[in-house]
């Protein structure tokens, strides 16, 4: 979940207020979050 500002999620580009659900992803990678905040959530199937 992007709390604040803009990060990308596997290309993926996420702005405030916006969330991406992953399943079966071997990696996450994270970029361009200079200043934002971001939470993640690691969830049990």
């Amino acid at each position: 979940h992007a709390v604040r500002g803009e990060v990308t999620v596997n290309g993926q580009l996420l702005g405030a207020g916006d969330a991406a659900k992953l399943t079966g992803e071997q990696a996450v990678h994270l970029s361009g979050a200079k200043g934002a905040e971001v939470l993640v959530f690691d969830l049990p199937q």
